[in-house]
This record gives C-alpha cells, sequence and structure tokens, in this order.
C-alpha cells in the first residue's frame, strides 16, 4: 500500500518521510501514503490522521502521518 517510504534509524529513533516537509498538504498525503484523494480527505476529516484547515486546504504535521503509520502496525 505504502509505495515512498523512507527510512533512517538515528539515535534509536525511527525517522519516516524524511524528503518532505514538517506540514504537508493533501497532495503530499496522497503521495506519502500512495492512496487517493478521496481517502486523504476522508482520514483528516475522520480525525485519524491530524490536521488543520486553513482556508480551503488541510495541513497536516508530518509528526501525524508518521503516528498514523504507527497505530497501523
Amino acid at each position: 500500500m505504502i509505495n515512498i517510504i523512507i527510512k533512517k534509524l538515528i539515535k534509536g529513533e525511527m525517522i519516516m518521510f524524511d524528503q518532505y516537509p514538517d506540514v504537508v498538504t493533501i497532495e503530499e498525503l496522497q503521495e506519502m501514503l500512495g492512496i487517493g484523494r478521496g481517502l486523504a480527505y476522508d482520514l483528516v476529516n475522520s480525525g485519524k490522521i491530524k490536521g488543520v484547515k486553513v482556508g480551503r486546504g488541510w495541513r497536516i504535521g508530518k509528526k501525524a502521518v508518521e503516528q498514523f503509520m504507527m497505530q497501523q502496525k
């Protein structure tokens, strides 16, 4: 399901998505998770991935995406 994940081991901490900025858009979230637009909106609208609505768009912290991924294990 997830096509683009880069992981590094730094000081015993797993870092994912290090090529992305700290705050991402819906489009970047789609790319990060390899999902469609509808599912990306469903995840943020439901609160499964925490985000903030800014104007007409969403801003999602990269840490929120990482936390979501860790919960999916």
